[in-house]
């Protein structure tokens, strides 16, 4: 093995090995010096090095790095929430009906009669290697019975504003596999641009068509191109939105698992990113906050007898919209039942009237709040 050694002007010396393999190889090295801030790399042809400074291409090489805050490098490059699949506050099992909330942000949306399906939270094994990153959960979507009549079946999440990634590549990523080898009919990214008023009409850009699953975990990536919105109409009631569709197959029977998703600006599928749990929660609860038992909670009439008592209860983060309240239940003692007062996108109100003097509560048991697109 051949060595090259240069000395130092002073002391220590830099020593060059050539590699233990057969053939020939040469390197050339550039006729100047170049510039500040600039390194070298191979050039056209292989060997020849030239100089380069350093960002990241339209075409995903590095080139001119001046910052990693943006672009494909940046933290929150994921504009989908909760592709981890991590957050399920309305439970983690669902016999849905058409356009039904299941995993936090993910909506089932169908059509047609007589199929049974059923949305689910799948675990893991501990120390696999098959999906990277050691994700905790994923999504199942199981349809039993094939049923009839369908032209739409899937599932989705809805970005919040049609603005996001317009007129941009992006790329989406996702893993996914079958009980059996099915055949998913198309991933599609659709700008919505809202209703009431005259909204645009929807644009659809197809990014993966008629994907071959099988009994094992596959990586798939797309990167399209978002067309621009230039001269489109938003609908005034807010809803407008880019949305993530998971096209599933029509009348038939099958089980499909996804995981890992991932929508981000550029041509280049990065590694998934990992929020931290708390971050992830608090993004979803911008649009759905299931309320744990005693969230709120009062107690009055403790000396004046009959008489008004309320509480408020601020939401953990401020809501897309002043949401709607459902499933809303309430324990009770020497008071009746305790009616709404007051929602807004940061708090909800209740209150009710003692019914008997010393002392009467009432603390919430029960409660969803929706400010879903």
């Amino acid at each position: 093995m051949s060595k090259v050694r240069l000395t130092g002007s002073t002391s220590g010396y830099a020593e060059i090995t050539a590699p233990a393999v057969a053939g020939n190889n040469t390197v050339t090295l550039p006729s100047s010096n170049g510039s500040v801030n600039q390194l070298l790399k191979n050039g056209a042809t292989p060997g020849t090095l030239e100089y380069s400074t350093v960002s990241i291409g339209s075409t995903g090489e590095l080139d001119k790095i001046t910052a990693i805050n943006g672009g494909p490098l940046a933290g929150f490059r994921n504009r989908i929430i909760n592709g981890n699949f991590d957050i399920w506050q309305r439970g983690t099992s669902f016999s849905p009906t058409d356009n039904t909330y299941t995993a936090d942000r993910w909506a089932i949306v169908f059509d047609g009669t007589g199929a049974t399906r059923t949305i689910s939270r799948q675990g893991f094994s501990l120390g696999q290697t098959d999906v990277p990153r050691e994700p905790e959960y994923f999504v199942r979507f199981a349809q039993s019975v094939a049923g009839s009549g369908s032209t739409r079946n899937r599932i989705d999440q809805r970005i919040e504003d049609v603005r996001t990634l317009a007129g941009q590549q992006v790329t989406i990523s996702f893993w996914a596999k079958a009980a059996a080898s099915t055949t998913m009919p198309s991933v599609v990214l659709q700008q919505y641009f809202g209703t009431g008023g005259s909204p645009s009409a929807n644009v659809d850009t197809t990014a993966g068509i008629s994907l071959a699953l099988t009994t094992s975990w596959q990586k798939f990536s797309y990167s399209v191109s978002l067309p621009s919105i230039s001269g489109k109409t938003l609908g005034t009631d807010g809803i407008d939105s880019l949305v993530v569709l998971f096209n599933m197959p029509l009348n038939a029977t099958f089980t499909i698992d996804i995981a890992q998703v991932q929508l981000e600006p550029g041509p280049v599928a990065t590694p998934f990113e990992q929020r931290p749990i708390g971050t992830e929660l608090s993004l979803c609860q911008r649009y759905c906050f299931v309320a744990p038992a005693n969230w709120l909670a009062a107690k009055g009439g403790i000396s004046t007898g009959v008489g008004d008592f309320s509480v408020l209860g601020a939401f953990p983060t401020t809501m897309r919209v002043p949401p709607t309240a459902s499933g809303v239940t309430f324990a009770t003692s020497n008071c009746g039942t305790p009616s709404l007062m007051y929602l807004t996108s940061g708090s909800a109100s209740y209150g009710t009237v003692s019914s008997a003097s010393g002392g009467a509560l009432f603390n919430l048991t029960a409660g969803t709040y929706s400010a879903e697109l």
